[in-house]
């Protein structure tokens, strides 16, 4: 029986990476119509809770949960304009390194970088979901917001890895 190496293993994950993107951003439509369905019914809940006079209510969930739906209605445009102000860059190079003479390195560096690319997209998408959560008055955790914005930061930078990496390089002087 033979057993694989990681670097194939990760090689024949590489294989796959595509259609889980495409899941992810297809899960991305469905939670955005859902959250634009639930705050327009709690935006609803708002107004006729305001005209009765009712002194608990707030706006800020029922917006949370719309700006969310929206991110993930938009979420290629939102990737591209939060690359473009991270990078100055709308498409991120996964192969912005000089290539080595090893096909082999080549293939695995390739299914990392890809891989810490669908990371991103998923902590994106998360962070996202945190934020939605943090406008809400009850059931919300303490530090939702800081959560929130370190997910879509640190997804932001995921799915630009190799720029992210040359920017720390260039800020630390390393290489």
């Amino acid at each position: 029986m033979v057993v694989p190496t990681i670097g194939e293993m990760i090689i024949s994950l590489n294989r796959d990476l595509p259609y889980l993107e495409t899941l992810a951003r297809s899960a991305s439509y469905v939670m955005g119509m859902l959250f634009i369905m639930r705050g327009l019914y709690k935006l609803k809940v708002y107004g006729e809770m305001r005209t009765m006079m009712s002194s608990n209510a707030s706006i800020t969930g029922p917006l949370m949960l719309l700006i969310s739906g929206g991110i993930f209605l938009y979420l290629p445009g939102a990737f591209q304009q939060t690359l473009l102000t991270f990078f100055s860059t709308a498409t991120p190079s996964p192969l912005d390194y000089m290539p080595d003479k090893n096909e082999e390195y080549n293939l695995l560096l390739t299914a990392v970088v890809n891989t810490v690319r669908l990371i991103g997209i998923v902590a994106f998408l998360k962070g996202w979901m945190i934020l939605s959560k943090a406008g809400e008055q009850q059931g919300a955790q303490q530090g939702g917001v800081g959560k929130g914005l370190t997910h879509v930061l640190g997804g932001i930078l995921a799915v630009n890895i190799v720029g992210t990496m040359h920017v720390l390089a260039s800020t630390f002087s390393i290489g």
